[in-house]
């Protein structure tokens, strides 16, 4: 899976950038696609951060929000 991963990388608009945060890795290590990302309705997900963070998961955030598809799959852009 993890070369399949790394693939996508040529999505990644800012590579340059994001090739110097220590994390970057994790975007694809394929041990990382269970527990640590979930989607949750935009509505929801104030919510449910409060909820892990008061379980506490003190580092838990909103990372990104999902669009609708376009015509092409555009580009992710990784931000500190």
């Amino acid at each position: 899976l993890q070369p399949a991963n790394v693939r996508l990388r040529r999505s990644i608009e800012n590579e340059a950038e994001a090739l110097k945060h220590e994390a970057y890795p994790l975007i694809f290590d394929p041990q990382t696609s269970g527990g640590l990302l979930a989607t949750v309705p935009a509505a929801k997900a104030e919510r449910c951060i409060q909820a892990l963070r008061g379980s506490g998961y003190a580092s838990s955030a909103v990372i990104g929000r999902v669009l609708s598809a376009g015509t092409s799959a555009g580009s992710i852009r990784c931000v500190p």
